[in-house]
């Protein structure tokens, strides 16, 4: 039996960021440091779990760090295996663990620390003998390094005290299709620059208190938004757990529900692919524009007013599909920091920035253009390949940057196929392109069950390897349609004539099934996890 086209990359920051310091690049030395606690692994433990208490233990088990050499100076990098950091931006960068939590609606929520163990560890002693890395800003894809300024508060590294956060912190973010998110923060390691010496709790036992909350709208919530598809998010969610609903949920008396948004002229094209979700089991709710109204706002109350009018017998819409280019259904807003399009409040129902609903657009100016992409949807989806060994082979590019390739690209496809595209996982054939491109666009390698590109694009070109539109309708992957999957800036800039990205599923009988990419510039190590 074939295996799925996608797997969960479940990315540890730890392996990730080593990685950039095992590829020597620019201003980073391959030298790892190591500073066990002897208490065994790093492990997170939920206690207990109710609407009222959630407990947590948290055990560390060692630091690992690596040398960064900058313009201020050789300092070192500490890491906390499956971690994150904190820290203002110019200050000691320090590991932290970041769980994300659920809140009952309606409850106050309090974090308390019940108990912890402290140790201080002379950095010296194990090696160590420069100041902690700075936290730095995210580098976007388009920014030269030089042009990007090295923030180092140089009165943070005078101190001669610890440096001074709260051992455990919470903030509520927002709602997520029923559930409403907190994130809760916890910051291990504190650090005197003056004696190079930093001090851990472990052993740390955090209590966060929910007061008031409402059951009975958590539970009618839960009924009401249930959906399968969002168990794999809902996983992500520390303390989440599921009711007698979610467990024994009757899928064929309340089936899962698809909004379709289109302009009336591809009415007669969507017919077959009404007809095949329909036979796979989804309830279809259908709103052509001359309708329902074609401005954003129009299309945006069309599709809340289905959401918000969920009950557990009629279940809020688990997907949308907008079917057009931007002059037959106009992008949702611009976004306020990228000034790009976006479809993105289309999906968020309640007014933050966590989508509710998976969004998609198949986005065609003619009939055509449409037909293009169902003709591959529904080949790919009724699984009628003429040779499904293709899903078998993969290809994952590291585009060409200086600075950017050894450090981010190579590692980040080095980390792929060492943990996931191989062998043991099913691939027949990886082709890997770390800094050596020729043959990367043959035929074999485009007819694949996914490609993959980082590094630098354009809206109508991935930029080293060059790859643009007319190369993409030029393609001969008939019946070998991969998902395609740009980690660049603007290759789905769906505002201009035809961006790289729409090419892809618009060119007939070649080209990919779908395409991942992003519409405003991307950034380095947010590709990597």
């Amino acid at each position: 039996m074939k295996k799925k086209l996608l797997k969960e990359l479940k990315v540890s920051l730890y392996a990730i960021l080593f990685a950039c310091a095992t590829f020597i690049a620019p201003g980073v030395f391959a030298q790892d440091y190591q500073i066990p606690f002897n208490t065994g692994k790093n492990a997170s433990s939920v206690i207990e779990n109710t609407t009222e208490t959630l407990r947590i233990q948290y055990v560390f088990g060692g630091l690992q760090s690596f040398e960064v050499k900058t313009e201020k100076g050789v300092f070192n990098e500490l890491i906390l295996p499956q971690g994150y950091s904190v820290g203002e931006l110019g200050n000691p960068k320090l590991p932290a663990i970041k769980n994300l939590i659920e809140i009952p609606f309606g409850a106050e929520a309090t974090v308390a620390v019940k108990g912890y163990t402290v140790t201080d560890y002379k950095l010296s002693d194990y090696g160590i003998n420069n100041m902690l890395f700075p936290n730095q800003p995210s580098v976007r894809k388009d920014q030269q390094p030089e042009d990007v300024k090295f923030e180092y508060n140089a009165e943070a590294y005078q101190a001669s005290e610890f440096t001074r956060s709260e051992v455990a912190g919470l903030e509520v973010l927002g709602v997520m299709r029923g559930v409403r998110l907190g994130r809760l923060d916890i910051s291990p390691v504190k650090y005197n620059p003056a004696t190079g010496t930093i001090r851990v709790f472990n052993n740390i036992e955090v209590e966060v208190s929910f007061s008031g909350a409402d059951k009975s709208l958590n539970s009618f919530v839960k009924a009401s938004t249930f959906s399968p598809y969002f168990e794999a998010a809902y996983g992500k969610v520390l303390n989440h757990t599921k009711d007698a609903f979610s467990d024994h949920p009757d899928l064929t008396k309340y089936p899962i529900k698809m909004v379709v948004v289109a302009d009336r002229m591809f009415e007669e094209a969507l017919q077959p692919y009404f007809e095949w979700k329909t036979k796979k089991g989804f309830k279809l709710e259908i709103g052509y524009t001359d309708e329902i109204g074609s401005t954003a706002t129009d299309i945006k109350n069309y599709i809340f007013g289905i959401y918000n009018a969920a009950t557990p017998q009629n279940p809020a819409p688990s997907f949308v599909v907008l079917v057009g280019d931007v002059a037959q259904i106009p992008a949702s807003a611009t976004g306020s920091a990228s000034s790009g399009v976006t479809d993105l409040y289309y999906s968020s129902v309640d007014g933050d920035i966590f989508p509710d609903i998976y969004l998609g657009r198949l986005s065609a100016q003619t009939v055509e253009q449409l037909n293009n992409q169902l003709e591959k949807i529904l080949y790919y989806e009724k699984y009628e390949f003429e040779d499904p060994s293709y899903l078998d082979d993969v290809t994952l590019i590291a585009g060409a940057d200086p600075t950017w390739n050894p450090r981010v690209g190579q590692a980040t496809i080095q980390y792929g196929t060492q943990n996931y595209f191989n062998a043991a996982h099913g691939y027949a054939t990886v082709n890997a392109y770390l800094n050596s491109y020729s043959g990367c666009y043959d035929p074999a390698r485009i007819a694949v069950s996914m490609i993959n590109y980082t590094a630098h694009c354009s809206p109508s070109v991935w930029a080293d390897p060059s790859l643009s539109v007319s190369n993409v309708y030029a393609f001969s992957n008939t019946n070998k349609y991969p998902l395609a999957v740009g980690n660049c800036c603007q290759s789905s800039d769906y505002s201009v004539t035809e961006c790289i990205g729409e090419a892809w599923v618009r060119a007939p009988q070649k080209g990919a099934v779908a395409y991942i990419g992003s519409v405003p510039s991307t950034y380095w190590f947010e590709d990597f996890y």
